[in-house]
């Protein structure tokens, strides 16, 4: 009777792999793909954000300042495509083009370049040809700076360590909606576009 009783706990424990290995496992794999969606969204925030935030720290507080923004933010960037294996380092970085042109559209519709660059000099119009050739200049620095990082990412592997990975995860989150807030509340405080053109 002790013997058959060993026999049915042993093969009750033998059994319980193959039932988590079903709807526990389609679970597992839904919650690791919106992980990586939401990493994807928040890479191209933090990308396409500093592009427009560091012209306001340049002019507010220098160059020297506006590249050590940068700086940190590329490792936030490269954080955000830290991934288990290359494969969903690539579904990372790509998802993350569609939503950084969607960021980008934002930006675009509230005429956020030139409100800021008028919110930091008031009055001053329209960018000049020098100031977005500077502009240009710090956009390639910092994308140089977000392939270096996301490239050494992409031999970070974070496989057997989930308790890294959901620090890494939580930084990133906080960091994106931090620069979300930011963004929009300076937004409030930048003269509107129709008051800019009316004053050239």
């Amino acid at each position: 009777m002790i013997t058959e009783t060993k026999q049915v706990r042993l093969h009750t424990m033998k059994r319980k792999p193959n039932l988590l290995s079903g709807d526990y496992q389609d679970k597992m794999n839904r919650k690791e793909l919106l992980l990586n969606i939401i990493s994807s969204v928040e890479a191209a925030i933090i990308f396409v954000s500093t592009i427009f935030i560091e012209e306001i720290i340049s002019g507010k507080y220098g160059i020297a300042a506006s590249l050590v923004y940068m700086v940190f933010a590329a490792v936030l960037y490269g954080m955000s495509l830290i991934s288990v294996n290359k494969k969903t380092w690539l579904l990372k970085w790509g998802l993350s083009i569609p939503f950084s042109f969607i960021v980008i559209s934002y930006f675009h519709i509230t005429n956020y370049s030139v409100r800021a660059l008028n919110w930091v000099f008031p009055d001053y119009g329209t960018p000049s040809a020098g100031g977005k050739f500077a502009d240009m200049i710090l956009l390639l620095i910092f994308s140089a700076m977000c392939l270096i990082c996301g490239l050494i990412s992409l031999f970070i592997k974070l496989k057997d360590h989930d308790g890294l990975k959901r620090l890494i995860f939580i930084i990133t989150s906080f960091f994106a909606a931090l620069i979300i807030c930011v963004v929009l509340i300076l937004e409030r405080q930048f003269p509107t576009y129709e008051y800019i053109v009316s004053h050239i």
